[in-house]
């Protein structure tokens, strides 16, 4: 009962942060873009990689046994968001400097472990993962956003971000003191 509990609050968690990324919050300029709608897009997409330092930063201070998998999976997070920043600059705009309404659901993330403890986080951290290869494969159907653009996240960030649902889902079903291998 208490999982099942749990699992319900982290997805209501995720899912009602991410109903709120998108209420006009401008972290990131698009004004003297080329493509202004575009780098917003991408500034959505970088939004959400900073929501995702945080959460992963959060996550790694509970100091668990999934700190070097976390670790891992904020530094690609990082690498994601630096490649986002060079493409928005690429296209004359500025991309953001924190993540916005996103970051609502670090700090949900933070409660739900302080709560429910490290297992309702690391499903928390599964559905915000979900969320962001959502967000990639919309991106890929917006006929606004650039080939260049389109490139980078068809081949290099959606690919990565897939598989960070697949390592926690390992860290999830991996039985507890055991690390699970990547």
């Amino acid at each position: 009962m208490r999982a099942s509990l749990s699992l319900a609050l982290a997805s209501s968690v995720a899912f009602s942060a991410l109903a709120v990324s998108g209420c006009g919050q401008d972290t990131g300029s698009s004004k003297q873009a080329k493509l202004p709608k575009a780098v917003d897009r991408l500034n959505s997409l970088s939004r959400g990689e900073l929501s995702a330092l945080e959460t992963y930063r959060q996550a790694i201070a509970k100091d668990g046994s999934a700190s070097a998998e976390l670790g891992n999976l904020r530094r690609e997070h990082e690498e994601a968001n630096a490649q986002l920043a060079a493409r928005i600059r690429a296209l004359g705009g500025t991309p953001p400097t924190d993540s916005g309404a996103w970051g609502d659901f670090a700090k949900a993330i933070e409660g739900t472990a302080k709560v429910f403890g490290n297992d309702s986080a690391m499903q928390a951290l599964r559905a915000g993962e979900a969320q962001g290869t959502r967000s990639y494969e919309s991106a890929l159907e917006d006929s606004d956003l650039d080939a260049a653009s389109k490139t980078l996240i068809r081949d290099t960030l959606l690919p990565r971000q897939r598989g960070h649902g697949a390592v926690l889902q390992r860290l999830i079903d991996a039985p507890a003191g055991t690390p699970a291998v990547r």
